[in-house]
């Protein structure tokens, strides 16, 4: 289905609608993830947090959709830091999950109940992993003797959207 059109592209000059389309596309994903990926990142909560996962997550859906029309190695290491991201946000937002649904255990039960301790453990517990998950992305983003993240993101984007041959 998609096979055709996979081979225009694949053929696809960068005049070409489906060219100037793609990179717009890619470079609009990207300066979304630049601009609000440092106040996330500074601020922890949760929602942006999670809003940064799925940023990183549709850009890489669409570098990997348009891959052969872009610069291989370039586009390699995009997916490469996206999927590494991808993989840190995801954790923050998993804890967030687990650390919301035991509230909610506990709101349910009575202060005498036993199960409360073990449960409130529990939540301790994800919520000191989310903080160490958490530095680990904000080191990730800042980049601690590497170029911050977004650079490398920004130069691995653009590098796969220098003309192909």
């Amino acid at each position: 289905r998609y096979r055709s059109l996979l081979d225009h592209m694949r053929d696809a000059r960068r005049n070409t609608p489906v060219a100037e389309h793609v990179e717009r596309v890619l470079r609009d994903q990207l300066r979304e993830i630049c601009r609000c990926g440092d106040p996330a990142v500074k601020r922890g909560r949760a929602k942006e947090l999670h809003a940064m996962r799925v940023a990183l997550k549709r850009l890489r859906y669409h570098l990997e959709f348009f891959r052969s029309t872009l610069a291989a190695g370039d586009v390699d290491e995009a997916l490469g830091l996206l999927a590494k991201g991808q993989e840190c946000f995801g954790a923050i937002s998993d804890d967030d999950t687990f650390v919301a649904r035991y509230a909610t255990i506990l709101e349910s039960l009575d202060e005498l109940d036993a199960r409360r301790a073990g449960i409130e453990a529990c939540r301790a517990s994800v919520l000191r992993q989310r903080e160490k998950t958490l530095d680990a992305v904000r080191e990730l983003w800042r980049g601690n003797g590497t170029p911050a993240f977004p650079k490398r993101l920004r130069s691995a984007v653009r590098g796969a959207l220098e003309p192909v041959g």
